[in-house]
């Protein structure tokens, strides 16, 4: 944690990162590889973990922003719709097979 609070990364740069990871590990849940499809399940963890990163690091800067506060509201709300709909097409996809 030292060597990122010293970092020259603005307090927004974690929020951004971190939405990304969470938009790849939902894309990749919608392979039909099993490999991919772990990954995909590592990179949610990732993204949840680095959501209380990031809200640390901009506390403990003193980088506590509005544009860093909405950021983080747009990728969460971004990424639980998206494993929303996730859930709901493997449900009726695994439906479908039945």
């Amino acid at each position: 944690m030292p060597l990122v609070i010293k970092s020259g990364f603005s307090s927004n740069f974690p929020t951004i990162f971190r939405g990304f990871v969470g938009i790849l590990g939902s894309i990749f849940l919608l392979s039909d590889s099993f490999f991919i499809s772990i990954l995909g399940l590592i990179l949610i963890y990732i993204y949840a973990t680095l959501d209380f990163l990031d809200e640390e690091l901009a506390r403990i800067k003193k980088m506590v922003t509005l544009q860093g506060e909405f950021l983080d509201i747009v990728f969460v709300k971004l990424i639980e719709g998206i494993l929303f709909i996730l859930l709901i097409f493997s449900a009726d996809t695994e439906e479908r097979k039945l």
